[in-house]
């Protein structure tokens, strides 16, 4: 050995340690299919606080700061393959969620909520969403002071195939959204839009028809 010689050891790179799905509550009746398909690449977890529920996962799904909370029995929250998942996915008693294949979520603030029982949010292929918050519900319960009957009941969600709905967008119950449509910044939605069209405002309207959107730039 030469003198003053120093010896350097090799330092092998840390392996990176996989991030996996964290789920509470699970239970004998509640189910996970595909529970080793999704990238978890930042904080996911499932939570479970009824029974018989269902959690379907599409492969090669992407999934960032999610919440999945199951608040209640018998519903289903299906996520499609090649999504990217962000936000919040909440059901109560048998409700649905369901998300398209290749839809994405780019907003941890985004918000998917079947706040009553037995509705359903169905939202289609290649969607790109902000920070959008669904709810079918109100979340309170409105009277008429003669009938006494509810008038104000929850109702489904449905959003077609290539929808873009951008950041601070509200979209309350009883609507659908057309194939292809944007819907512009802060816009709420109450009242069903038309496919290929260009939506903004309070409530959301169509301003202009026969349009497409590209998710970059040319």
């Amino acid at each position: 050995m030469v003198e003053n010689e120093t010896l350097v050891e090799e330092v092998k790179p840390a392996e990176k340690k996989e991030k996996s799905l964290v789920v509470r509550g699970r239970g004998t009746t509640n189910i996970i299919k595909g529970r080793n398909n999704p990238r978890v690449v930042k904080r996911a977890s499932v939570r479970f606080l009824g029974v018989n529920n269902t959690l379907i996962i599409g492969a090669g799904v992407n999934m960032v700061d999610v919440r999945v909370l199951f608040n209640g029995n018998d519903s289903v929250i299906e996520i499609g393959p090649r999504c990217k998942i962000n936000g919040s996915l909440i059901v109560k008693s048998g409700s649905r969620i369901s998300i398209g294949a290749g839809t994405k979520f780019n907003s941890q603030e985004a918000r998917v909520h079947c706040g009553e029982p037995g509705t359903s949010i169905v939202i289609g292929k290649k969607c790109l969403l902000a920070s959008v918050r669904f709810r079918t519900s109100d979340q309170h319960a409105i009277y008429d002071v003669a009938s006494d009957e509810r008038i104000n009941p929850a109702k489904d969600i449905v959003v077609e195939d290539d929808v873009w709905i951008a950041e601070n967008v509200y979209v309350y119950k009883g609507v659908t959204i057309g194939a292809g449509s944007v819907v512009g910044a802060r816009s709420t939605v109450l009242k069903s839009l038309p496919g290929g069209c260009l939506c903004v405002g309070t409530p959301a309207q169509s301003v202009r028809e026969g349009i497409y959107w590209k998710d970059k730039f040319e």
